[in-house]
C-alpha cells in the first residue's frame, strides 16, 4: 500500500471516504522471475474501486507484455484513473 497523501488522492466519488492504494502480487506460474504486480485504489468503507492496472515489469518470453511496463508507471495509472472524475463533479462547465 502506498500513502494516499503523497499521491494527492482525490475522496471517494460515493462516500466521501479516503481510498487505499493496494499492491498485490500474483504468480501465474510462468518462468517470470517474479510474479507480476497489480495495483488498484479501493475504498475500504463503501468497497469502490478503480480498475486493477498490472505491473508488465517481469514477464516470460512466452507471454507477452502488459500495458504497463513498470510497476511507478502501473502505479501512477491506478491512480490517474481513480482520480478521474466527470465535468460536472469536477466542477467544470462548459
Amino acid at each position: 500500500m502506498s500513502d494516499h497523501d503523497t499521491w494527492n488522492m482525490l475522496p471517494c466519488p460515493f462516500c466521501g471516504e479516503d481510498p487505499v492504494l493496494y499492491e498485490t502480487e500474483e504468480d501465474d506460474n510462468s518462468a517470470a522471475p517474479r510474479p507480476h504486480r497489480n495495483y488498484q485504489v479501493i475504498c475500504d468503507a463503501c468497497e469502490a474501486s478503480g480498475p486493477k492496472i498490472e505491473s508488465g515489469m517481469w514477464w516470460s518470453a512466452m507471454q507477452a507484455p502488459p500495458k504497463h511496463s513498470s510497476d511507478f508507471v502501473a502505479e501512477a495509472k491506478a491512480l490517474a484513473a481513480w482520480n478521474r472524475r466527470i465535468a460536472s463533479e469536477a466542477g467544470v462547465t462548459k
